[in-house]
């Protein structure tokens, strides 16, 4: 597996959340590192969250994997 260096992975921000719930989570930032890596089974991702700002709404998966 190749070295990651975070800084050198291009930083994405935003959500795919529909107004009104784009909003706590609309100045989050992330780098995709899995991708970065070849990884192809699970995404590995580094997100930078400023004071305030959510990672996700709250939600669940009921059958993850399935």
């Amino acid at each position: 597996m190749p070295r990651i260096i975070p800084a050198d992975v291009p930083a994405k921000s935003g959500t795919r959340y529909p107004p009104p719930h784009d909003g706590p989570c609309r100045e989050r930032v992330w780098r995709q590192l899995g991708d970065a890596a070849g990884l192809t089974q699970f995404g590995v991702n580094l997100v930078h969250l400023d004071p305030g700002v959510w990672s996700s709404q709250r939600h669940w998966h009921e059958r993850a994997g399935a």
